[in-house]
């Protein structure tokens, strides 16, 4: 008997965004992935859902994404969710902010194939089945200490 799928959160306002991500994800075959366009959806999402990975869109509309994190940090059945910060702006003012909100890695929006199979890799060692196809670079920051 196999182990199920890793099981991924996309949380991001942007649809395009977030059908791309699980739509990389899924590709793979090795991803079970679920989509939230709301920050008020995202706690719910997780519980029911139980990820080892939860990419967080850090400007949604209702709600800060470095709160989100914290709300799901706060929650008893999530403290081993691993949380992965996305922006449109690697100049964004609050890398510091989301290192503390308890966010793994940040990457820059749009993200490709390659630099998410690097990021599942460093964080749980997933991201072997994922494909890689071409498309724009993403700049990551990835913050030194964590695992």
């Amino acid at each position: 008997m196999s182990e199920p799928p890793p099981r991924i959160l996309i949380v991001d306002d942007d649809v395009a965004v977030a059908k791309s991500l699980a739509t990389m994800l899924e590709a793979a075959g090795a991803y079970e992935t679920r989509l939230v366009h709301r920050a008020a959806e995202a706690v719910t999402a997780a519980v029911e859902h139980a990820p080892a990975i939860v990419f967080l869109d850090i400007e949604l509309p209702d709600m800060s994404g470095y709160d989100v994190a914290k709300l799901l940090r706060q929650h008893a059945n999530l403290q081993t969710i691993r949380l992965i910060a996305l922006t449109d702006s690697i100049e964004h003012p609050g890398r510091e902010g989301a290192r503390a909100a308890g966010f793994e890695r940040y990457l820059v929006k749009p993200v490709t194939a390659i630099e998410l199979q690097k990021v599942l890799r460093r964080s749980v060692n997933i991201g072997a089945g994922l494909s890689v196809v071409a498309g724009k670079g993403v700049r990551e920051t990835i913050y030194k200490g964590l695992p």
